[in-house]
């Protein structure tokens, strides 16, 4: 977990810094927010399974995450399909959008 946490943190600091230097890209951000959306639902997922019954307390906060995570149903996962075929638009040249 502490590993995906960090790899989210570094994609942050580097869309950070891309952005301050004008040198933001649309495919690195979506990269970016593909990656972050699944690997943060799989840390509060894998958190509250490592808890066990304490994964679902408020004192730990884990549930709070995870229901921040899958807010709307679908929601993240459809953002997740959006940012892929930006992704994947780049590296193939074609549209796959609907």
């Amino acid at each position: 977990m502490l590993g995906d946490l960090t790899s989210m943190q570094l994609y942050a600091i580097r869309m950070a810094r891309s952005s301050m230097r004008a040198r933001f890209e649309e495919t690195m951000a979506a990269l970016a927010k593909y990656y972050c959306t699944v690997k943060g639902r799989n840390v509060c997922r894998l958190a509250r399974d490592v808890l066990g019954g304490n994964g679902v307390l408020l004192d730990f906060h884990v549930m709070r995450h995870l229901c921040d995570m899958d807010g709307s149903p679908g929601h993240l996962r459809r953002t997740a399909e959006i940012q892929s075929l930006i992704v994947g638009r780049h590296i193939t040249g074609q549209s796959r959008f609907a």
